[in-house]
């Protein structure tokens, strides 16, 4: 009797990519990245170019202005990306203590601060501890008590919505702030501003908007409560920076700032040691370090903002974070571009330029 004949096999379907394909792949998503990269450079130079506050500065004072903001909007893009990273890996939610990892966070900037002051003190002829008083140190304690609570909202934010969602509701910082320069340093906004600070409101509104179908219930909810938690966050970045600006340029302004920021990170890494849990989880050590590193940059980067510029640039640095935590989201975890978010996102990159960029004038003779 003859033996069956055995049928081949089947062929899957669909075979995995060839390394080739992968690695060409990787290189179009690295590339894109690149050209996202360079398109934000240009925009910044041209809102720079447009602006009457840099067109009174000269090349020099530019050129640092722009090295800023980039380092910035680099750091700021790179905390909720490397957030959804840590939330993809651990099936949607953060993989460690949030108020654990922001302590980490502020004891990195106070040894930072301490290492660059002490390392500074031999060639300053002005340490800052000669007009140094009881009031004027405590006075460090409230952008500290501020911006712990605010770190400690951003990651609790982070768990509720994606990076895009984030960081343009993150936008809202600048209605905030607009309001706090008014009342506390009497700063005047003139009718165009307050135009584009409404526009950038009408613009977050929009992105919630999610047509073609319904959300459940634990969709709607965790997006209310995150967005929720963003205009938090975004109050309290508003008053801490307005105070902290006020703290760097007008308090005893020949301290360096370095001193300062001692001060400053040294209260908020002693208001946030009450929630520290030496024995908490920490996810992936690697990723914890690196979101801890990058965090405590991305504060170094703003008081350097706050020092040599001012929030005209640290707007320009939330709008190329906007623009780059979107197309990353896009590259890394298959964001979807809705309708209602492009439209959103639209208007708010218009609601930089009617804030931003100031009209040529008219009527000169």
């Amino acid at each position: 009797m003859a033996a069956p004949e055995l049928s081949p096999p089947p062929l899957p379907s669909s075979l995995p990519p060839s390394p080739p394909a992968q690695l060409l792949s990787l290189w179009q998503h690295y590339i894109t990245i690149i050209i996202v990269a360079l398109l934000v450079v240009a925009c910044v130079i041209f809102m720079a170019r447009k602006s009457s506050r840099f067109r009174s500065l000269g090349l020099r004072e530019v050129a640092v202005q722009i090295v800023l903001a980039l380092t910035l909007c680099a750091f700021s893009t790179a905390q909720p990306i490397l957030m959804e990273i840590a939330k993809v890996r651990n099936n949607g939610s953060a993989p460690f203590h949030t108020p654990s990892m922001v302590f980490y966070t502020e004891a990195l900037k106070m040894l930072v601060a301490l290492v660059v002051y002490g390392l500074q003190l031999p060639r300053l002829d002005y340490t800052g501890l000669e007009a140094l008083s009881p009031s004027s140190a405590l006075a460090f304690a409230v952008p500290a008590l501020l911006y712990a609570i605010q770190n400690n909202l951003n990651y609790f934010a982070l768990q509720h919505i994606d990076a895009p969602t984030y960081q343009l509701w993150g936008c809202s910082k600048l209605v905030f702030a607009g309001l706090f320069l008014r009342i506390l340093l009497s700063r005047q906004l003139s009718a165009r501003k307050w135009v584009g600070l409404g526009i950038l409101a009408a613009g977050m509104a929009l992105t919630t908007l999610r047509p073609g179908r319904a959300a459940t219930s634990h969709e709607a909810s965790s997006t209310v409560r995150g967005i929720a938690l963003v205009l938090c966050t975004s109050s309290l970045s508003g008053l801490s920076s307005v105070f902290n600006e006020w703290l760097i340029k007008f308090a005893d302004p020949k301290a360096p700032l370095m001193f300062k920021n001692f001060l400053l990170y040294g209260f908020g890494a002693l208001m946030c040691a009450a929630g520290w849990r030496p024995s908490a989880p920490l996810g992936d050590p690697l990723l914890f370090g690196i979101l801890v590193v990058v965090q405590a940059l991305c504060g170094l980067c703003v008081s350097l903002v706050l020092k040599y510029c001012d929030s005209l640039v640290k707007g320009f640095s939330t709008s190329g974070g906007v623009l780059l935590a979107t197309f990353l989201s896009c590259l890394l975890f298959g964001f979807e571009l809705r309708t209602p978010f492009v439209a959103g996102f639209a208007i708010v990159v218009l609601a930089f330029y009617v804030y931003f960029v100031t009209p040529p004038a008219t009527g000169a003779a």
